[in-house]
């Protein structure tokens, strides 16, 4: 259920239906090639979530066009907003979701850069108290800067192939062909051919400001040419049909709910 598009009149029994769960889709604005729109994550964000909320029903919010993205600041067409704006941003968003009887929140985002500003949105949230809890749905499984996460690493493998993968690269090329071919230029994905970058692999274990940029300085990695759409339709059906089990999980959740109103009720205070 698209939130923006019920009335007055049905929401409440929306709220009931679903289970109180609402998802908000989350992407950023940025550059991803010459071959991929600036919204892309934003599209499949949104594409996403609709069609989790079609196996298992949930209020689904807007799509969030804003997340932790500086590093798009080199190239046109990206917007960037402070972090601490961020952090407020959707805060805010989550009472007022919550305000309006949704109290779980969970987050699908198809932004990379999220893998950090999300868990540490949702951990900053422990001593406030909410009458809702977040959920962040890891989405980066297949990201090897990066361990865990929902998406299935073999399937990935199986599907795809590129040597090297991480941004405007086949498997987001592929998505998007999927859903909004429309919208994606193959004559620009055919003259991509980016592997990583190793200029600072010389500092092990150590993470500095330009890691992400030092490898992929115009943004783009890997070899989206060798993208299709069926290639992009059998990866995202299968994120879709895990997500949407991951709402069911959360309808049933009390768990979460219970440990967080105890953690505020033992906040030492003298």
């Amino acid at each position: 259920m698209q939130w923006e598009k019920l009335r007055a009149d049905q929401f409440e029994q929306a709220v009931v239906d679903t289970g109180g769960v609402c998802i908000v889709p989350v992407g950023v604005l940025e550059y991803h090639g010459n071959h991929l729109p600036l919204g892309t994550d934003v599209i499949l964000a949104r594409y996403v979530a609709d069609e989790v909320a079609k196996i298992e029903p949930a209020l689904v919010f807007p799509a969030v066009e804003f997340s932790s993205n500086f590093e798009t600041k080199a190239l046109p067409g990206g917007i960037v907003l402070d972090n601490q704006l961020l952090f407020a941003l959707f805060e805010n968003i989550c009472d007022e979701i919550g305000r309006n009887g949704c109290k779980k929140i969970m987050f699908i985002s198809r932004h990379g850069g999220n893998k950090w500003f999300f868990p540490q949105f949702v951990l900053s949230m422990l001593d406030k108290g909410k009458d809702w809890v977040p959920y962040y749905c890891n989405a980066r499984g297949v990201d090897p800067d990066t361990v865990g996460g929902y998406m299935d690493k073999d399937l990935f493998n199986e599907l795809f192939d590129s040597e090297d993968y991480g941004h405007a690269c086949e498997w987001e090329t592929s998505e998007m062909l999927h859903i909004a071919p429309n919208l994606v230029d193959m004559d620009e994905a055919k003259k991509v051919n980016e592997p990583p970058r190793q200029d600072l692999n010389h500092l092990e274990h150590m993470y500095t400001p330009t890691d992400w940029v030092a490898m992929q300085p115009d943004l783009t990695r890997g070899t989206p040419g060798l993208s299709s759409a069926e290639k992009g339709r059998i990866f995202l059906e299968d994120q879709i049909r895990t997500l949407a089990r991951m709402v069911a999980l959360v309808k049933k959740d009390t768990r979460a709910r219970e440990i967080y109103e105890d953690y505020n009720r033992r906040i030492y205070s003298r």
